[in-house]
């Protein structure tokens, strides 16, 4: 499926053929919409958030997205807190326990004309996880400040940088977050993902 818009594509090739009389409506004219936003537009953009508290002495928290049905691209995970040292990780198929996955999250459509459109990939907080049966390492970050409301991104978006991950149908991702600080932090997690046919 293309996600260039059919009035895109059709006046596109209107002024090839110099047709020029279909673009001087506002209604009908050339327009170039960024990717990003085209997705959004046409519903296909999740979002979620959690703001909570994480003790201090390695306490940990956890997301687990499962990719089932449809290939999720993560822009984004974004972690604001205002304690450090945090250890930030993202690994490809760790173990799971299909009794054991926490509690699936609701993902929200950015596009609210599109508000009872689910996704189709899921996303678990704080699953079951074993540590010596993580799957691959894929990124990690580290959020270094003892205070001052430090924001890390594991990966994805910075600006208008073009990097996320592609996110393989049939393969389960597991955020992992530890406190290494002896304090009980305040977060906000994001997670911002779109969803794509591959």
């Amino acid at each position: 499926m293309s996600l260039i818009p059919e009035r895109v594509l059709l006046n596109g090739w209107n002024a090839l053929l110099g047709k020029a009389e279909n673009l001087r409506s506002s209604s009908n004219a050339l327009k170039i919409i960024n990717t990003n936003h085209e997705r959004v537009i046409a519903g296909q953009s999740f979002h979620h958030a959690t703001v909570s508290s994480l003790a201090g002495s390695n306490a940990e928290t956890h997301i687990l997205i499962v990719a089932d049905s449809s290939s999720p691209h993560m822009v984004n995970y974004d972690f604001d807190t205002d304690q450090g040292q945090m250890e930030l990780m993202f690994y490809e198929n760790p173990f799971t326990d299909s009794n054991s996955l926490g509690t699936q999250e609701t993902l929200h459509n950015i596009n609210r004309k599109f508000k009872n459109t689910n996704a189709r990939f899921k996303l678990y907080d704080n699953p079951f996880i074993d540590i010596n049966s993580l799957g691959t390492l894929l990124d990690k970050d580290i959020i270094a400040q003892t205070s001052g409301g430090s924001v890390k991104s594991i990966d994805g978006n910075a600006g208008d940088s073009t990097g996320e991950w592609i996110l393989n149908i049939g393969d389960t991702y597991l955020i992992r977050v530890i406190n290494k600080s002896l304090n009980t932090a305040f977060y906000k997690s994001s997670i911002t993902l779109y969803e794509s046919e591959g």
